[in-house]
């Protein structure tokens, strides 16, 4: 139930190392040199251990009480999202010094990822409907929830040169997406399949 990790040094991986914890599910983020280990520990609180580039924190505790989670980092900062047990959308946010206390974004969701772009923070979620909705820091405020729409069962993003990729699974199983280019948002498309886990990365 502990947190295991290996790490690429450029040539090869290291050995298998424990960094402890009873957990229940893990996103991990970078921000420059330091990385970002969160879990949601067994009591359902968010938990994190942070490698400065010389060594591990010890578990930190964020509190709350989440059944899901995603993290992701934007202009020095580091946003650690989760699904609260009233269903909504909640976040901490870390500006390089301190942790802000809990807010909430509101909805009624059951799956969520985030993604930044430049200072844009977009996180995204399955709404209780099947709809895929967002919300975006544009670095000053958060927009209103919007909706992309579509019937999905689960989704992965990522985003480059200013461009934000959604790609989900349809009711139908087959992988679909949309796509942001800065400015407006495409339709839907089919990459078809038939799958039912999904995720998505870019290149270094």
């Amino acid at each position: 139930g502990g947190l295991w990790y290996r790490n690429w040094d450029g040539v090869a991986w290291a050995g298998w190392q424990s960094l402890g914890g009873s957990i229940s599910g893990l996103d991990s983020v970078s921000s420059g040199t330091s990385v970002f280990a969160f879990v949601r520990g067994t009591d359902g609180a968010l938990r994190y251990r942070n490698w400065d580039g010389i060594a591990w924190s010890g578990w930190q505790s964020l509190g709350g009480v989440i059944t899901d989670l995603d993290a992701t980092s934007s202009a020095g900062k580091v946003y650690a999202f989760g699904r609260g047990t009233d269903g909504a959308l909640w976040y901490r946010n870390w500006d390089g010094v301190a942790w802000a206390g809990w807010q909430s974004l509101g909805g009624s969701i059951n799956a969520l990822d985030s993604v930044s772009s430049g200072t844009n923070v977009f996180v995204f979620v399955r709404s209780t409907d099947g709809s895929l909705r967002y919300r975006n820091w544009d670095g000053i405020a958060w927009s209103a929830w919007q909706n992309l729409g579509g019937a999905i069962t689960d989704l992965s993003a990522v985003a480059s040169g200013g461009n934000v990729g959604v790609y989900a699974i349809g009711t139908d199983k087959a992988l679909w997406y949309r796509n942001w280019d800065g400015t407006t948002w495409s339709a839907w498309q089919s990459q078809g399949g038939s799958i039912t886990k999904l995720d998505a990365t870019l290149p270094n």
